[in-house]
């Protein structure tokens, strides 16, 4: 999870887009690497923000609170909160490789966002 965050945070990426290849690739099955990867979101993304905070020059708790976009955290909560269990039911309907073919066209996608912003 530690170098999982901290990778996702330099990369602007969130976790699982790391961690469901890293598993398939230790051998997992990717039922339940996409099952795993939920489960690892909460360390993923602290650890995420604690790099993000400590490569930071926030010196006071009041200023770390500037860093916080809160109508996006309130959005981001609720998607996840509604479409958690639509994609858990999805990722399990669909055969195994279907579900890899739909999760290498999400990483080609992230990665061609990555690279245009970078150009």
């Amino acid at each position: 999870s530690l170098l999982i965050g901290a990778v996702s945070a330099l990369l602007g990426v969130g976790g699982g887009t790391m961690t469901v290849p890293f598993l398939i690739w230790r051998g997992v099955s990717v039922h339940s690497a996409v099952g795993n990867s939920s489960f690892c979101g909460i360390p993923i993304a602290l650890t995420a923000v604690c790099i993000f905070i400590l490569s930071s020059e926030i010196v006071t708790s009041n200023e770390l609170e500037n860093y916080i976009y809160w109508q996006a955290l309130f959005f981001i909560v609720l998607g996840s909160m509604i479409f958690t269990s639509l994609g858990a039911n999805l990722a399990h309907q669909l055969e195994t490789e279907k579900l890899k073919r739909a999760f290498a066209v999400l990483l080609i996608f992230v990665s061609i966002l990555f690279f245009w912003d970078v150009l």
